[in-house]
């Protein structure tokens, strides 16, 4: 949704990202619409990760590549997945009415990954470059190299991360700090796009037997 209302902002004299407008002045129908109509992708960045998981396999060979709904069917692949796109996105219905340690908890497991960096540094008008990066897939996969039961989870996790940063980079939003223009903080969300594709093919690449 915060998504959304950046995608839908008018920008002002046709100006980027100002301290004085943020993001431009609101327009509830481009928002609607940054939303696939608020029916049609509830989602959007599931559905990014769902199709650059297509793309990835595409570039396995034959006898290296998983089958797409035999890896979509794993809860190891495909919880970290929704957690990295969506979160636990029914945990505000469910549990809403959590206070103290608990609520805390729901808020924070209702957030996509990338969105954590709400609950250290706070809500504010730029994300940390950091959080939307290929940091948190980067370096878990280290423990995937000794570790191989985690490669799937890490497959998830780097895919899910993808698709996050893609459609961010795409819908050109939120803002990120130290790079608070489009022209930086697009190259950065997409070479980190490609960074967690790669670790995402590395970890699904199925060994020679």
């Amino acid at each position: 949704m915060e998504k959304a209302l950046y995608a839908g902002a008018v920008r002002v004299n046709g100006q980027e990202r100002t301290d004085e407008y943020g993001h431009g002045l609101l327009n509830a129908q481009k928002s609607l619409e940054a939303l696939g109509g608020g029916a049609l992708i509830p989602w959007p960045s599931a559905w990014w990760a769902l199709a650059l998981l297509a793309l990835v396999l595409l570039t396995l060979g034959r006898r290296e590549r998983p089958g797409y709904f035999n890896i979509l069917a794993t809860p190891s692949f495909l919880l970290p997945l929704c957690l990295a796109t969506v979160g636990v996105f029914f945990a505000r219905s469910w549990f809403g009415g959590a206070s103290g340690v608990a609520g805390d908890v729901v808020n924070a497991v209702s957030l996509p990954i990338p969105d954590w960096q709400r609950i250290i540094f706070g809500r504010g008008k730029l994300a940390n470059p950091l959080f939307y990066s290929a940091l948190i897939p980067l370096g878990l996969s280290f423990f995937a190299i000794k570790f191989r039961g985690l490669r799937p989870a890490l497959g998830g996790l780097s895919i899910g991360f993808a698709g996050f940063l893609a459609y961010a980079a795409w819908a050109k939003a939120p803002g990120l700090a130290y790079l608070p223009f489009t022209f930086l903080a697009v190259p950065w969300l997409m070479v980190n796009t490609f960074v967690c594709l790669f670790i995402a093919r590395a970890m699904l690449k199925k060994e020679a037997v």
